[in-house]
C-alpha cells in the first residue's frame, strides 16, 4: 500500500464532494461557532484494515442531499442529511483506497455509521486533513490498524 498523506486525503474528499454533489471546497476553515459535528465512521478490512472517519455538520449533509435530489435544503430531513454524509464517506474511501492499494490489496468496505460521539483512539497509523465545503468545516481521518 502506498503512503497516505493529508494532501491525498484532501484530494480524495474534494473529488468526492465536487463530483458527487457539485460542492466546492476551500482548504481554509474555521471551527468557531460550529454546531455539533456528525462523525461518520467507515471501517475497511482485508489485506489492510482500518477506518476512515469524516466529521461535518449536519448542514453540509443537507446541502449534499439537496444537490443530489434537486430539492430545497430546507426540505431535507435529518436522516437524509446523515445518509448524504454516509455516502460521501463511502465515495471518498473508494477513491482514496483505489489510489493507494493494488487490485489484490483492495479491502472490503463496511456500512458507514453516523454518530455524534468522539472518535476512539488506539494503536494505529493515522493521517488527518481538514477543509471547508460550502462554508462548512469538514475533517477527514484515515487510520490503519497496527
Amino acid at each position: 500500500m502506498k503512503t497516505i498523506d493529508p494532501d491525498l486525503l484532501m484530494s480524495a474528499l474534494a473529488e468526492a464532494l465536487e463530483t458527487m454533489a457539485f460542492v466546492t471546497i476551500n482548504p481554509e476553515f474555521d471551527l468557531t461557532g460550529c454546531v455539533t459535528l456528525l462523525r461518520v465512521s467507515l471501517a475497511f478490512s482485508g489485506v489492510i484494515a482500518g477506518q476512515l472517519t469524516l466529521c461535518a455538520p449536519r448542514a453540509l449533509g443537507s446541502v449534499i442531499a439537496a444537490n443530489l435530489t434537486a430539492v430545497d435544503v430546507e426540505s431535507v430531513t435529518p436522516e437524509n442529511a446523515a445518509d448524504a454524509l454516509r455516502e460521501l464517506a463511502n465515495i471518498t474511501a473508494g477513491l482514496l483506497l483505489r489510489q493507494v492499494c493494488s487490485p489484490q490489496e483492495m479491502p472490503q468496505l463496511a456500512i458507514p455509521i453516523v454518530s455524534s460521539t468522539p472518535a476512539a483512539v488506539g494503536p494505529h497509523s493515522y493521517c488527518l486533513a481538514a477543509l471547508s465545503a460550502e462554508g462548512h468545516p469538514v475533517t477527514i481521518a484515515f487510520r490503519t490498524h497496527a
